[in-house]
């Protein structure tokens, strides 16, 4: 991979060998078309990159600028989401590259027992992420003023005692909307049967910024076969009217590459 030009094997999905896909979407690079390279019981959709593009100095300075790999980590998940409209997807994280196509297949080799038995569990099943947003300024507003509607009667006249109720009243409207929380979650998963073989926690994001109205609270991924995504969706709306008391609002987006669900190439692949 030396010389100022060298490419590299750039990874974006493994697919099952035998039916046929046609891979319509431009590679990151568009000098490089997107093809498929067999690898013992599964296919690899690649292309070619150049390696200075993600390596070395310029490399480094490419993957902190948002203007480059904004549009390159978009191009990369349209070749996988159009791969998945045909065929069951391995997908690849972003940046996966390999020396030469030869370091790929073995690479793979190694590992396509694994990667065909989760292709064969995965099948026409999609990945379908849950997030729920907490308004936690509105929902604590509504619980302290519960709470002085029904302390009102015995308000105490000294000001400093006053002080020391709100600040009780606060403390416990904290309280009482974690427990809240907290058991909508259980119920919200119960109900959406988040069970372990179609579920996974993902990390929580903190908000985007200090005056955002909302934050994440939960963040799931569940993987489903077309056939029962409306009554998914459906209970989806069903447990969003029961969390608006507690002002939190579930969002439905998919479906995506089943990224969540992948487990790791073992080995690591080699650069």
């Amino acid at each position: 991979m030396s010389g100022e030009n060298a490419l590299a094997c750039y990874l974006y999905c493994l697919v099952p060998s035998g039916p046929t896909i046609e891979l319509a979407q431009a590679g990151l690079d568009a000098r490089f078309p997107v093809c498929m390279e067999e690898c013992g019981r599964v296919r690899a959709v690649v292309s070619e990159v150049e390696l200075a593009e993600f390596c070395g100095d310029s490399g480094e300075r490419n993957l902190q600028d948002i203007g480059w790999v904004g549009p390159q980590v978009l191009n990369h998940e349209a070749v996988v989401e159009d791969v998945m409209r045909q065929a069951p997807v391995f997908p690849v994280r972003f940046g996966t590259l390999f020396s030469s196509r030869e370091v790929l297949r073995r690479s793979v080799l190694e590992c396509d027992a694994e990667v065909e038995r989760f292709l064969l569990q995965v099948g026409n099943q999609q990945e379908w992420a849950v997030k729920g947003q907490l308004n936690r300024a509105a929902a604590l507003k509504a619980l302290s003023a519960s709470a002085r509607s029904r302390a009102a009667q015995s308000v105490p006249e000294s000001p400093g005692r006053r002080y020391f109720e709100e600040k009780r009243i606060l403390a416990q409207a904290d309280r009482d909307l974690a427990a809240q929380v907290k058991e909508f979650s259980r119920r919200a998963a119960r109900e959406l049967g988040a069970l372990p073989d179609s579920f996974r926690q993902r990390k929580v994001a903190p908000p985007a910024t200090a005056e955002a109205e909302e934050e994440m609270v939960l963040n799931w991924a569940f993987l489903l076969p077309p056939e029962e995504l409306e009554g998914f969706r459906s209970t989806v709306v069903a447990l969003n009217l029961k969390g608006a008391r507690v002002a939190i609002r579930l969002q439905l987006t998919g479906p995506c590459p089943p990224y969540s669900f992948a487990p790791p190439l073992s080995p690591s692949p080699a650069q």
